[in-house]
């Protein structure tokens, strides 16, 4: 039986990039901080983001510490041992999409100017996502990214929307 493993986050960027190698390949490493509330409790969750190849390049280049972030990827909780002797837990999480929500990719209205991502549904186990959809331009008025879509599929027409 097959598997599958997704989780979506919006955070705050914990960290600026940092560029690391893995073996032959490049991968950029943040933090992302995600809140949540429980009753009148605010508990902050942080995630270890990976971002690989092209991804990562754009990452590195756009992504900056405090801005908000929306992310999509493959979820690992890895164990370790901490100085003390006690066990710990990272969460983990190799990015197969992003989008930047405040920071430099944003339009003058508020929303974002650019989504980067894999262009597929799923990632490889060794990150390679290759590429993103769209880079953020530099003119004077960006316009809203082209919605990533499977190799051959086409848009819909309005009249064939179920709402």
């Amino acid at each position: 039986m097959a598997s599958y493993s997704r989780i979506t986050l919006i955070g705050n960027v914990g960290q600026e990039p940092q560029q690391k190698q893995a073996g032959s390949q490049s991968v950029v490493e943040t933090s992302l901080a995600v809140n949540t509330k429980r009753g009148d409790q605010e508990f902050t969750n942080w995630y270890r983001l990976s971002f690989w190849g092209r991804q990562g390049e754009t990452a590195q280049q756009y992504v900056r510490k405090g801005e908000q972030l929306f992310v999509e990827g493959r979820l690992l909780v890895r164990e370790f041992t901490k100085a003390d002797g006690a066990i710990g837990y990272s969460l983990e999480v190799t990015v197969s999409d992003f989008q930047l929500i405040s920071g430099k990719g944003q339009t003058e209205g508020g929303a974002p100017a650019a989504s980067y991502g894999s262009g597929s549904s799923s990632s490889s186990s060794s990150g390679s996502g290759s590429g993103y959809a769209q880079a953020p331009g530099r003119a004077a008025e960006p316009t809203a990214p082209e919605p990533i879509r499977p190799v051959g599929a086409a848009a819909a027409p309005d009249d064939d929307l179920p709402f």
